[in-house]
């Protein structure tokens, strides 16, 4: 018999939730070692299985393993010429940092001090819609849909569709087909064995682009049971990494 545990030091709500309803969860195969932030210090055993056992990509990193992989991602460029061209010809474009969080880094306006000065630029895709597809070793176990719900508390551009825009994700959807497909070869590319991958997605013409793999994300009761269940799952030997 085995049992699941959940890496860092970091004291966040997910963590603390996986824990809660691993702690007395025992696996038939193998421990289950969940890397949730931090690496494990000791090491896991070597009989162990080791979920996310690798560094995370930064989001630029991402979006160049999403075009390697041929996963549609949204369009953006490292050279700055390229962005003023996009600028020139009327596209709405985003300077980033490498690596960000919650849309903070963003700086909407080429006329803005920083612009210029980011690490990518990124040029929006006018999507109707915004979705979270959790995977964990290639199998699909949640969805949510974003929906906007308050108003938004911080300055951010209003295309971006997160909390501190007003925006909760909602989970009585249905993923339109070939989403969870998208989602899957996404998590594929940046080599995570299980991840919540953020996808936009135009209802007109039934397609979508990929935003970001999130290595640790958000959890909520749903979710929360849905990746405890899912570990259990691969302790048990139920599931094999793809």
């Amino acid at each position: 018999m085995g049992h699941i545990y959940i890496s860092g030091e970091r004291n966040s709500a997910g963590r603390r939730a996986l824990e809660e309803r691993t702690a007395d969860t025992c696996t038939e195969k193998a421990d289950v070692y969940v890397r949730w932030y931090e690496s494990f210090k000791p090491a896991p055993p070597k009989s162990a299985i080791v979920l996310n056992n690798q560094t995370k990509l930064s989001n630029l990193g991402q979006l160049q393993r999403f075009t390697a992989q041929n996963v549609p991602t949204i369009e953006y460029t490292t050279a700055l010429q390229v962005a003023q061209q996009w600028v020139a010809e009327g596209a709405d474009v985003w300077g980033r940092k490498a690596s960000h969080t919650q849309g903070l880094d963003v700086i909407a306006s080429p006329k803005k001090v920083g612009w210029a000065q980011r690490d990518y630029w990124v040029k929006v895709w006018p999507a109707t819609e915004e979705w979270r597809i959790h995977i964990c070793y290639g199998m699909s176990i949640a969805r949510g849909k974003k929906v906007q719900v308050d108003q938004p508390r911080k300055k951010l551009p209003a295309a971006m569709r997160n909390r501190r825009n007003g925006w909760r994700l909602h989970h009585t959807f249905a993923p339109p087909k070939g989403m969870r497909t998208l989602a899957k070869a996404a998590v594929a590319a940046v080599g995570y064995d299980f991840g919540a991958v953020d996808i936009l997605w135009d209802t007109a013409t039934n397609t979508g682009k990929v935003l970001e793999v999130n290595m640790c994300p958000g959890l909520d009761d749903y979710t929360a049971d849905a990746y405890a269940a899912a570990f259990k799952l691969v302790g048990d030997g139920t599931w094999q990494r793809p």
